[in-house]
């Protein structure tokens, strides 16, 4: 680990981490050890320890993270706010109770690193607006059930 590396989620970036409206990126290698990468638009840090978010079963790094159990999960925002968790994932719940398609994967923290780049700043990171109410009223489901499941392990 680096100097900036960290193996606990602090509470600081717990409460950055659970604000509404952001995403993160999840990254996974294949048994070839070709990555993959994702948007992840659900997620929470539960604790110090772990961070739970849902993916969708079909995607190429949900079944990467299934077979390798190593993935790399990073959130970029504003204040120059760039922060790469890696860690173990294992899948706590599938199929969600919100969607069929979508399933609950815990990550275990090993280290996290806030590295912003030396050439350029986060001005404002990624916002998302959901693109109509359905959506938002899934969003709001989905990331209650993530509260429940965090609530249950």
């Amino acid at each position: 680990m680096n100097k900036n590396s960290e193996s606990k989620v602090s509470k600081e970036l717990r409460d950055r981490l659970n604000e509404k409206d952001r995403v993160a990126f999840i990254s996974a290698v294949d048994t070839n050890s070709i990555p993959a990468l994702t948007i992840i638009p659900f997620f929470i840090a539960k604790d110090e320890e772990s961070l739970l978010f849902a993916v969708h079963r079909d995607d190429s790094t949900y079944k990467n993270l299934v077979k390798n159990k190593k993935i790399v999960f990073g959130v970029f925002d504003s204040g120059n706010f760039c922060c790469r968790i890696t860690g173990r994932a294992g899948v706590v719940k599938a199929p969600s109770d919100t969607h069929p398609l979508m399933n609950i994967v815990r990550l275990d923290v090993i280290s996290i690193e806030k590295e912003p780049s030396p050439f350029m700043d986060v001005i404002d990171g990624i916002r998302i607006k959901y693109v109509d109410q359905k959506a938002s009223r899934f969003a709001v489901a989905m990331l209650g059930e993530l509260k429940k499941v965090a609530a249950q392990l």
